[in-house]
């Protein structure tokens, strides 16, 4: 490893319930090489404080990992955020469920607007955290198409890439 560089490190380290990536940077006093999340160099010298990776998902905030395409998130994120989606489809589809059973012709117009405004931000929701899982295995957004493969088949291929896979590691 020279002066200067950045060089992954191979192995995992858990760090507040994620898994990341640890990288090595050198200490700007002796040039010695240092893990992320470093206090002090071997030397002694006091390491400039850098963001952990982990932190990041963290700053999202519910809002940008609902709504936004951009960035990547981890499996427990990913999982948690279709949990959300899952509750938040709930009253979504209420009024139009009630108003089938309940055969009430005034509401039933009301509760079909209620449905098309709720599934359509339900299905941006999905398409948002599903591309930005693909981001964190390596992939680009459009692999969200794989769920078209018929008979199920794109649709269990999916979840196990984007529930059960681990992400790659970033690029610095």
């Amino acid at each position: 490893m020279g002066h200067g560089d950045l060089s992954e490190v191979a192995n995992h380290l858990p760090r507040g319930g994620y898994f990341v990536t640890a990288y090595t940077q050198n200490c700007p006093e002796c040039g010695l090489a240092y893990p992320t999340g470093a206090v002090r160099c071997e030397r002694g010298h006091v390491l400039p404080r850098r963001e952990s990776e982990a932190a990041i998902p963290a700053k999202y905030g519910l809002a940008r990992n609902l709504f936004s395409f951009e960035g990547r998130i981890g499996r427990s994120t990913f999982w948690l955020m279709t949990l959300v989606i899952f509750l938040i489809s709930l009253p979504a589809h209420g009024p139009l469920i009630l108003a089938v059973m309940t055969r009430a012709d005034w509401l039933f117009g009301w509760a079909l607007l209620i449905w098309l405004i709720g599934s359509i931000l339900l299905l941006w929701m999905t398409l948002a955290v599903w591309a930005k899982r693909w981001h964190d295995r390596g992939k680009s957004g459009k692999w969200t198409l794989i769920v078209m493969i018929p008979f199920g088949i794109g649709l269990i291929w999916a979840m196990i890439e984007l529930g059960f896979l681990e992400g790659k590691p970033r690029n610095l």
